[in-house]
This record gives C-alpha cells, sequence and structure tokens, in this order.
C-alpha cells in the first residue's frame, strides 16, 4: 500500500467499505436494512480523511455503482469532501458535472487521476461492484461492520474470507438501537492460524 500522504503509484490499491449481517446481506430494496449512526460516522471518517502531510489538493475517492448512487439522499450527494466516481454502462446518465463516470474500475481509477491526487480509493457498492472489485489483485482492504440477526436481505456481499482475504482487527462489539454490530478489517492473504473459514 502506498504510503500515507502520498498518493498511489501506477497500481493504486483498492480498498471496500460495507456493512453485512451473518448472512452477508447488505441491502433490501435499494436501501440499508438497518441504520447505524456509528457506522455512518465510521464510513464518512474513513472516506473522507485525509493526513495532515497530504499534497494540497488531495482527497479520496469513491467507486460506486448507479444503483449505490441511486440510494444516497439527494441531499448528501455527490458525498462532500471525496471524489464520487459512478460505475456504469449507461452513457446517457445524467449526474452532476464534477463526477467521474466509467464502465469499469480501470477506467474510473484512469479517470479519477486526471481531477487531482486521490490518496485512497473506496468501493462502495453495490454487490455487483464489490464482487468485482473483490476479483481485482489491486483490491487488498475490506473494512467490514458485521452486523448480527439476519435482515431479509435481498442482495448480498461475497464471502471475503472464501475470496482470499482475513480478518487482521477487531473493535469490540456495540449496540445500537437493539442491533449489535462490530467493526472489522481484513486483508487479502493467507489466513493466520485458527481463524474462521468464513463470516457466515
Amino acid at each position: 500500500m502506498s504510503a500515507p500522504g502520498r498518493p498511489p503509484g501506477r497500481d493504486p490499491v483498492l480498498e471496500i467499505v460495507v456493512a453485512a449481517d451473518r448472512c452477508l446481506g447488505i441491502g433490501r430494496e435499494g436501501a440499508l436494512p438497518w441504520r447505524l449512526k456509528a457506522d455512518l460516522a465510521r464510513f464518512r471518517d474513513l472516506t473522507r480523511t485525509v493526513p495532515s502531510d497530504a499534497p494540497r489538493g488531495a482527497r479520496n475517492a469513491v467507486l460506486m455503482g448507479r444503483k449505490t448512487w441511486d440510494s444516497i439522499p439527494d441531499r448528501f450527494r455527490p458525498l462532500p469532501g471525496r471524489l464520487n466516481a459512478v460505475l456504469t454502462r449507461d452513457a446517457s446518465l445524467a449526474l452532476p458535472p464534477g463526477l467521474v463516470v466509467a464502465d469499469s474500475l480501470d477506467a474510473a481509477l484512469r479517470k479519477c487521476r486526471d481531477h487531482g491526487p486521490v490518496l485512497r480509493f473506496f468501493v462502495i457498492g453495490g454487490g455487483e461492484i464489490y464482487r468485482l472489485a473483490m476479483d481485482d489483485p489491486r483490491c487488498r482492504v475490506v473494512h467490514l461492520t458485521r452486523v448480527d440477526g439476519d435482515h431479509d436481505c435481498d442482495t448480498w456481499l461475497r464471502d471475503p474470507l472464501r475470496a482470499g482475504f482475513h480478518e487482521v482487527a477487531a473493535e469490540p462489539a456495540r449496540s445500537e438501537g437493539g442491533i449489535g454490530y462490530v467493526f472489522s478489517r481484513l486483508r487479502r492473504g493467507a489466513p493466520v492460524e485458527g481463524s474462521a473459514k468464513s463470516l457466515r
């Protein structure tokens, strides 16, 4: 991974940010089935924060599919303080100026570089974009919020452990509105001895 405060080199690192229930469900009818304020704050801080020694004008990029873009309330989009990139095959899609629009991850990464220094590239959904990222060797990190329970989702995440990631850090369990959850971080690579074989 590139050093903090420096733009990625020719081979950028992709990081996934996602919340999933115990069945790896991530959404229902185009929206999150839960509302966890601490998780939303973590998402904002993780994707928006840049180090103090970052180059002038540097920011992070958030990469998403068209359905994820549509799911963001109008008053919050584009997500402020970040370069927003939307992956879509619909060349006629009308989007606000200043957004990156691309039909592939490669094209999105290339076009993001044309908008000034980008420090980190965060993939934020939905299901198809997550699958593309997990299949890409440049995807090295998954920031996962493990949500307790089965929330009757209709969109799911591929199991990161089966995709070659292993958990390297987990914060103490939290609870909000009767829903328990854990902030976890996974990295691509061989699992440590004794690690779980599945997040299900």
